[in-house]
């Protein structure tokens, strides 16, 4: 009955298979790992595209070159990243999981940037965090171009001046 639910719904949780066949959850749960089925959550990801793989492959060519000539080269890169909060709240992925035998690699793509009440900005760099900067709420390039030139400076006033010398600009 219950390898049954799961058969039908692997994404299904233990607290709904317990409810729909009166089983108390401790038994759905023990019968599951008796059956070494595991709760794979799901990974978001970017959407790719076929003209992308090309590209994204001469960029790791390009890395792994340029980091034999400097090992620390990873250090001297600014890591950053944007991060966006709808007004409808946030998805849970710690509430989305399938009960498989094998990692089904289960991913789920997102568009992003659509409708954002807040966009923030965040970068690392040599292990210190630089931001959060709250971007503008519709962002677009002319308002991107406009923090990295009058805005990044400022916040990259407190790196030390040694390691921004080496921040790697290409």
């Amino acid at each position: 009955m219950i390898l049954h639910e799961i058969e039908a719904n692997s994404s299904t949780s233990v607290r709904r298979i317990s409810r729909d066949t009166g089983v108390p959850k401790s038994i759905v749960h023990r019968t599951l790992r008796r059956q070494l089925l595991h709760p794979y959550h799901v990974q978001r990801v970017q959407e790719l595209l076929p003209e992308d793989y090309p590209r994204r492959m001469q960029f790791c060519r390009e890395i792994l070159t340029k980091c034999r000539r400097d090992p620390n080269l990873f250090n001297s890169i600014l890591w950053t990243d944007e991060c966006g909060f709808k007004r409808n709240g946030i998805f849970n992925i710690h509430n989305l999981h399938f009960w498989e035998e094998d990692n089904p690699n289960v991913t789920r793509s997102d568009q992003f940037q659509h409708h954002f009440s807040v966009n923030l900005w965040a970068g690392i760099i040599n292990a210190q965090l630089i931001g959060p900067f709250e971007l503008s709420a519709r962002l677009n390039g002319v308002e991107y171009r406009r923090f990295l030139e009058n805005e990044l400076p400022v916040l990259l006033e407190d790196v030390l001046l040694a390691v921004r010398q080496h921040v790697v600009t290409t």
